[in-house]
């Protein structure tokens, strides 16, 4: 037979069961948290040490565990009572993962950001998430599970849901100058929080590792869009936002923002051919704007702005 030794970094942890029990304030929980080490063939690696540590105080019955002949190492934990109770289990020169002991949902009025350029504060028809602890309840997931966002005590659309993070929708007809959220789930209602309503909180989505904006563009002479490439001057380009305000009915079924944005694209204004709800994806905006002949080559920056609010800046590349 022959024996490889992996090497640290090949290493892969894995927690199989026991992740989001509910906590209870100094009561071990029911099952123990198990956590698998593969190596880079997903086969199980035993007698590997895991360490494992908790945040925000709780016991461990040890503070680390050898892995079995089934790559499984368990530990067990009494949490206690906080917004956030993780257990992080790490091998020496591999990486961490992290199991999470729910309590009830907790935020602060400055995690409620738009959705798109994480700026505080909602506006009517946009896409708004919440930032926080323990919010998508014990089925986090695209399916947003139990979670349920209330917006002055009325249930709104839930886009998205995980223990960190819910997207959702925010009110066409909110109106004042502040609205009232908080997050139900099968554990727990988190306190209301007060957040400022902007009747526009114009933001970009864009790709976080590169900053490129969601845009897509349409050559003079091509049939088809194009992601996260070159445009030249005088494209046509469509750029993916939320928080653009009010809409109006306008030709073909479309939607129309009641106030048209400016875009500027590499310090020169673009002109703005179309403004309004991406058909089909509520709280998505779409303006179609025309690469302005003024426009620099190579990587621009780009953002619009609706009644002196500017939005976040994303990238574009130009021909």
């Amino acid at each position: 037979s022959r024996i490889q030794v992996a090497a640290a970094p090949s290493i892969k942890l894995t927690v199989v069961s026991g992740n989001n029990q509910t906590a209870v304030n100094g009561v071990e929980l029911q099952r123990p948290v198990s956590i698998r080490v593969t190596d880079i063939n997903e086969l199980p690696y035993p007698g590997v040490r895991v360490q494992a540590s908790v945040a925000n105080g709780g016991t461990l019955n040890a503070p680390s565990a050898m892995t079995d002949e089934m790559g499984l190492a368990q530990f067990r934990w009494k949490p206690v009572s906080s917004a956030l109770n993780e257990l992080r289990a790490t091998v020496d020169g591999a990486g961490s993962v992290v199991a999470t002991a729910l309590g009830q949902p907790n935020f602060a009025a400055g995690g409620i950001v738009n959705a798109a350029s994480f700026v505080a504060g909602i506006s009517p028809g946009s896409i708004a998430t919440v930032f926080g602890a323990n919010l998508a309840g014990v089925n986090p997931g695209v399916n947003p599970g139990d979670a349920q966002v209330m917006v002055n005590g009325s249930p709104v659309t839930v886009f998205y849901a995980d223990n960190r993070q819910i997207n959702f929708l925010v009110p066409a007809g909110l109106s004042g100058t502040s609205a009232q959220v908080l997050v139900k789930t099968s554990i727990g209602s988190s306190p209301p929080a007060t957040v400022a309503v902007a009747q526009a909180n114009p933001g970009i989505f864009f790709d976080t590792a590169t900053g490129l904006g969601a845009i897509l563009f349409k050559a003079k002479a091509a049939s088809q869009w194009f992601a996260f490439s070159a445009p030249a001057r005088g494209d046509v380009i469509e750029i993916y936002a939320t928080g653009l305000g009010a809409v109006q009915n306008a030709a073909g079924g479309l939607q129309q923002t009641v106030v048209t944005p400016q875009v500027v694209i590499g310090g020169a204004g673009a002109k703005v051919l179309f403004s309004g709800l991406a058909p089909g994806f509520p709280g998505l905006y779409q303006v179609n704007a025309q690469i302005p002949d003024g426009a620099a080559s190579g990587l621009q920056t780009l953002m619009l702005s609706i009644d002196g609010t500017r939005s976040n800046e994303v990238k574009l590349n130009i021909q």
